[in-house]
């Protein structure tokens, strides 16, 4: 009976990422708690018949910023929060990844006009996103660090706190519920509306498989545009 009601209790959980992990704690504790009780067979199978939620992978149109909301975001922040979104919006960088890029992982190419960025993502896969010097002086002369491209002298701020500064400012500015991740989001509907195919945006975002941008950003469903409405 206790079993069912768990059951029916992770069940009813709706927010995948929730149920996820209080079925991964379920199991951690029943597990120890049976351990050596021939009951943990029966304990196995009910958590094995609850089954997580697929997270919804598609990105609507209210979780972007176009770039006049980018635009406006930027100049509506303070100085460094400002060029840090602007550096995550032309990167499409997660802000993790952002903020370890030292200055060592900056190379100038292109007479010095541009900056490659080595970047170690996601799964610890080496990327390259690109900056222009215009750019990259301003970031130096404002922040002065060093060994980090973005911190404060020697030490890298801490994501959380760029993450709630960011989401504060899109409140303030923008009145919208937006954190620093909206910003990489925002520049692969930016690439896209500029003609750039889904494949080397794909490669751009470092996207572990061209799947998993086109679950993300491709729609089958007509836009207000195409319906006529607007």
């Amino acid at each position: 009976e206790d079993l069912d009601s768990l059951r029916a209790w992770l069940n009813s959980i709706t927010v995948p990422a929730t149920k996820a992990l209080y079925i991964a704690a379920a199991k951690k504790v029943l597990n120890s708690l049976y351990k050596g009780d021939p009951r943990l067979i029966e304990v196995n199978e009910v958590l094995a018949s609850i089954k997580p939620l697929k997270r919804k992978m598609t990105i609507t149109e209210s979780k972007y910023l176009n770039r006049r909301e980018v635009d406006a975001l930027i100049a509506g922040s303070s100085e460094r929060i400002g060029l840090i979104i602007e550096t995550l919006f032309v990167t499409a960088l997660r802000i993790s990844e952002l903020l370890n890029v030292r200055l060592s992982d900056c190379t100038p190419i292109r007479d010095g006009n541009v900056y490659e960025i080595r970047v170690i993502g996601k799964g610890n896969k080496q990327n390259l996103v690109f900056i222009n010097k215009e750019l990259y002086d301003r970031l130096r002369i404002v922040f002065k660090s060093k060994p980090f491209l973005i911190g404060h002298q020697k030490e890298k701020y801490r994501r959380e706190y760029i993450s709630k500064r960011i989401k504060d400012y899109g409140f303030k500015v923008l009145n919208k519920k937006i954190g620093a991740h909206t910003l990489r989001h925002s520049r692969a509907y930016d690439l896209m509306e500029r003609g750039v195919s889904i494949d080397k945006v794909s490669k751009y975002l470092n996207h572990s498989t061209f799947s998993t941008t086109a679950n993300f950003y491709l729609h089958t469903t007509p836009t207000l545009e195409e319906l006529g409405i607007i």
